[in-house]
């Protein structure tokens, strides 16, 4: 399998979970933060049953996706804290922050500035939470996609599949023989939770 139809089996299987999610819903037919996170934790177990880890790219991009779908400016915040911890010094995460950010329409500044907070977040420690001047608040900011329920919905899945494309190809030239394994079982991925603590411990919060 070629880094292109991973990408697109990637793509497919989240607008399966996201259909199979919203099918299950009697009225509010959207996804909201909760199911944001529940299609994280399956994108992941996809990650994990190949590599038996999740990249930090993959990982940064999954948690900026989400903060675009956050219900509060403290839980974005906490979300970019995450992401910076997990892939700040990371090979590519300008790629990722590129990709879900001009997925939402965000500018060449407003990339630009995130981007300095990432790196500078890895180089600098807590310093670099203030990244060229502007504030983590701010930073945060950013990410806040203001419409309604169902386009805050479709933001996020466009975030979601625009930055994991951008870190698979980051993460190809290391990871591409595995990833593009077929082993003879069906392709579903059965989710298990208990994969990355972090995500298990955001849905008991929430």
């Amino acid at each position: 399998m070629k880094k292109n139809e991973f990408k697109s089996k990637i793509n497919l299987s989240i607008d399966h979970k996201a259909t199979e999610i919203v099918a299950q819903k009697q009225e509010d037919k959207y996804l909201t933060y909760i199911d944001a996170k529940a299609i994280n934790i399956f994108v992941g177990s996809i990650f994990m049953s190949k590599l038996n880890k999740i990249p930090p790219q993959v990982e940064a991009a999954m948690l900026l996706a989400e903060a675009t779908i956050s219900p509060s400016a403290t839980e974005r915040i906490r979300l970019l804290k995450s992401a910076a911890g997990v892939a700040g010094g990371a090979a590519g995460i300008a790629l990722v922050v590129t990709g879900v950010l001009t997925a939402i329409g965000a500018g060449t500044g407003v990339i630009t500035a995130v981007t300095v907070f990432f790196t500078g977040s890895s180089l600098l420690g807590p310093v670099g939470m203030i990244a060229g001047g502007v504030a983590l608040a701010t930073i945060a900011g950013y990410f806040a996609f203001s419409g309604n329920p169902q386009e805050n919905s479709e933001a996020f899945l466009k975030a979601l599949k625009s930055g994991l494309g951008n870190a698979i190809d980051t993460i190809w030239q290391e990871y591409g023989n595995k990833l593009s394994y077929e082993e003879d079982r069906p392709a579903r991925v059965e989710v298990d939770v208990s994969f990355h603590d972090r995500f298990a411990e955001q849905n008991t919060q929430n």
